[in-house]
């Protein structure tokens, strides 16, 4: 929460959101090209895909669809925590 307020104090116009939104709104919009000539072209409304992110501790899958006005709606959302002993 710190950061938080002392971004919005200085910056008055920031958003901040979280990893997963940040790295599912980048991916939605951006070509994945391959080493074979392959591309996979932005997703287009109607479409859905699943975000995988696999950490040293903790897991994160969630499902999105792309609305018809470019939005994202979250189908569904897992999340593994497994505690470290140290």
């Amino acid at each position: 929460m710190f950061i938080r307020k002392v971004a919005e104090k200085r910056y008055h116009k920031i958003k901040i959101v979280l990893e997963p939104e940040a790295s599912s709104m980048y991916i939605r919009n951006k070509p994945l090209h391959f080493t074979e000539g392959m591309h996979i072209e932005p997703f287009r409304p109607g479409q859905c895909y699943i975000r995988v992110d696999i950490g040293a501790g903790t897991s994160d899958i969630c499902a999105h669809k792309v609305t018809e006005d470019g939005n994202l709606i979250e189908i569904c959302q897992l999340e593994y925590m497994k505690a470290v002993n140290r």
